[in-house]
């Protein structure tokens, strides 16, 4: 048996002898496979996943709870100037686009020269209705009154005798003032005729006649002054336009247009009689003074005629024409009257005032000189909208929420197109006893945005989305804890306090803290705690101001992407 295995070991080793190469060959591609397998199958090394955790310090602040709901922004309000469209010439405009105004400011002013002339007009015709009236009341108390009360009545009647001075003096100033007439003198000048004339203002008491008007250059802040003489002589300052100044010393003022030069001369008349309204106004004038006259005679009479009955027969008794006559003269006054007023309500239409606070927007070919509401300007002038400085936000709730809400309560609104913008204020003043059109129960509330609130330069747009919270419980300076770092064991729940922390690394970042590079000590501790709100609890007890808390911890596996948790 030995003898055979060394044959056939001597064999084998022929063999190898034989194939040298090929088994050198072999014998490599064995060892890199044998590499290769040790490669593949070695263990990989790991490193362990970065672990954070974010400290929080306690502090003060506001918890609160609300309802939620999506809104829209608005403005307050918005007014169509159009509606002031008149097809009467614009004599100013203080106002353009972008223009902010105040409540009370004047934007858009009409000519008022025909209105003026009828409202003076107007206040004569209801003086001398009251004179008629006085007339008419003083004959039926003569008329009426007993024998103890004809003393009184017979005082009155000599009063009126007495002050029958004044009246007419009264009446004549009226027929003046109402009948001031003002023209250029120069009528070769065509550019001074078109321009616009002076504005007379004023109760005249002085003598029919005529002022002779002229505009000449001064050392005034507006560079001219005027001087005026014929009836009085004297000079006066030109300030601007709508401020009068004074013209003599009868009671009269003068407004100069914006348009002016030096040279500008105007006759004023007084009273004019140049035109068949005026002529008439005359006519009316004295046949009201005759009538007066008349009046006075007959007054003297009856007062003769008085003093008689009171001496030898006393008072007769009251008569219905006397009465008729009082309702009658009653009458005409109170139309007189309602005529002036009349009148006034035209005057004040002819000035468009700011009713609140705002912004112009919307103008468009507002011309000083132009009648908006002519045929050929109607659609093409647009006075523009006067858009107030307030927004509110609408928003709607259930019916279930609506019975939490109050007028008054306050709302916190957020643009989520916007989150850098802080909480807006705002404070509910209108809330629907009706549902929306919307079908499903919704009733819409409205809410005032404190202008307070809104950061300066910024500007709120209507339209914007917003997410509104209404706040039906609050607690102001208490003591919270973030949400996340209240935890709960049976119910009870508890926090983890920071008892010591110690950072291994330099670039570790404010409240976030890397578990690897940080020796965090931590214990549990109970909490009583109050209201619960969005973010932050109310804390009761169990800790304090100033300590620190874990509230959220993190993990990141690695990064390649892969299994990445953050909870912030």
């Amino acid at each position: 048996m030995k003898k055979k295995g060394n044959f056939f070991l001597k064999k084998l080793w022929s063999f190898v002898r034989r194939k040298k190469k090929l088994f050198i060959s072999l014998l490599i591609i064995l060892l890199i496979a044998a590499f290769a397998y040790r490669w593949w199958t070695k263990p990989k090394i790991t490193p362990a996943p970065a672990s954070y955790s974010i400290v929080e310090k306690l502090s003060r602040g506001k918890v609160y709870t609300g309802i939620n709901a999506g809104g829209q922004v608005a403005v307050a309000q918005k007014l169509d100037l159009d509606v002031y469209k008149k097809d009467i010439r614009i004599n100013k405009v203080n106002i353009k686009n972008g223009q902010a105004v105040k409540k009370g400011d004047v934007l858009i002013t009409f000519d008022r020269n025909d209105v003026l002339q009828s409202l003076t007009s107007a206040r004569l015709a209801v003086k001398n209705a009251q004179y008629a009236l006085e007339d008419e009341e003083i004959k039926s108390s003569r008329e009426s009154l007993e024998l103890t009360t004809t003393q009184d009545v017979l005082e009155n009647l000599q009063q009126e005798i007495k002050d029958y001075q004044k009246k007419c003096d009264r009446l004549r100033q009226d027929y003046f003032s109402a009948n001031i007439h003002i023209e250029s003198i120069d009528s070769d000048d065509e550019e001074l005729e078109t321009k616009a004339l002076p504005h007379i203002s004023g109760i005249y008491g002085g003598p029919e006649g005529v002022y002779e008007i002229e505009v000449y250059s001064s050392s005034t802040k507006s560079g001219k002054s005027f001087r005026f003489k014929g009836v009085e002589s004297g000079v006066g300052t030109i300030y601007s336009e709508g401020v009068e100044t004074k013209l003599g010393k009868y009671g009269l003022s003068i407004d100069f247009p914006a348009e002016l030069s030096v040279g500008d001369k105007w006759k004023l008349t007084i009273p004019y009689r140049g035109d068949e309204k005026s002529r008439r106004a005359a006519d009316a004038y004295e046949n009201t003074l005759r009538e007066m006259k008349r009046q006075h005679k007959k007054q003297i009479l009856e007062e003769k005629n008085l003093r008689n009955d009171i001496l030898l027969y006393g008072v007769k008794e009251a008569r219905p024409l006397a009465k008729m006559r009082v309702e009658e003269s009653r009458l005409a006054l109170s139309r007189a009257k309602e005529s002036m007023e009349s009148v006034e309500k035209q005057l004040k239409e002819r000035t468009i005032i700011a009713p609140f606070d705002g912004v112009i927007t919307g103008m468009k070919n507002v011309v000083e000189g132009t009648k908006p509401l002519s045929e050929n300007q109607n659609s093409v002038v647009k006075l523009g909208y006067l858009v107030a400085d307030e927004y509110i936000i609408d928003f709607s709730l259930s019916l279930n929420d609506l019975e939490k809400v109050r007028e008054g309560q306050e709302v916190k609104v957020n643009l989520p197109a916007r989150p850098d913008i802080t909480s807006l204020k705002a404070n509910i003043d209108e809330i629907s006893i009706l549902p929306n059109d919307n079908g499903v129960g919704q009733y819409d509330v409205r809410a005032l945005i404190d202008k307070k609130s809104i950061p300066e330069g910024f500007t709120l747009r209507e339209g914007v989305q917003a997410d509104v919270e209404v706040i039906n419980d609050e607690r102001d300076g208490v003591v919270r804890i973030p949400k996340a770092a209240v935890h709960y064991e049976e119910g009870a729940p508890y926090a983890l306090k920071v008892i010591e922390s110690k950072d291994t690394a330099s670039t570790a970042s404010e409240g976030v803290l890397d578990l690897n590079q940080t020796d965090l000590k931590t214990e549990k501790v109970s909490l009583e705690l109050g209201l619960e709100g969005k973010n932050y609890i109310e804390l009761l007890s169990g800790l304090s101001e100033d300590d620190s808390v874990v509230s959220t911890v993190s993990t990141l596996e690695d990064n390649t992407g892969n299994d990445m948790m953050m909870a912030f």
